[in-house]
């Protein structure tokens, strides 16, 4: 498995991601919910797919349609990359309406999340 780590100084904060198989690294961000339709990855999503938008920071080609696992305050769900969240930062995730439900309230707006590949 390929390894890529990215070092933020502001922070010191490190990122690491797993691109192949998968991996147990577990990632901490915010997660967000807005409508999808035709993405980076050329999948066409809806609303009630169960798809992700990572930030521009950890995507890459290489991870369209790879798996991630996301937990939230009212439990985990399993979503399908399918493009790029350009006003995410690095760990955050934009979710589909259906699957930001799958975890929380969508009257929340946002939520602190745990996410990995799988």
């Amino acid at each position: 498995m390929k390894r890529i780590i990215i070092t933020f100084a502001a922070g010191a904060a490190m990122l690491l991601v797993g691109i192949g198989t998968g991996t147990a690294v577990d990632m901490r961000g915010t997660a967000f919910f807005s409508e999808f339709g035709l993405e980076e990855c050329g999948d066409l999503a809806g609303d009630d797919d169960m798809a992700v938008r990572l930030s521009s920071i950890v995507f890459t080609r290489s991870m369209c349609g790879k798996h991630i696992l996301v937990t939230g305050r009212a439990g985990s769900v399993e979503v399908k990359v399918v493009g790029v969240c350009p006003g995410c930062n690095s760990n955050d995730i934009e979710l589909t309406p259906a699957a930001f439900q799958k975890i929380g309230s969508l009257d929340t707006g946002t939520m602190p999340v745990g996410w990995k590949f799988v």
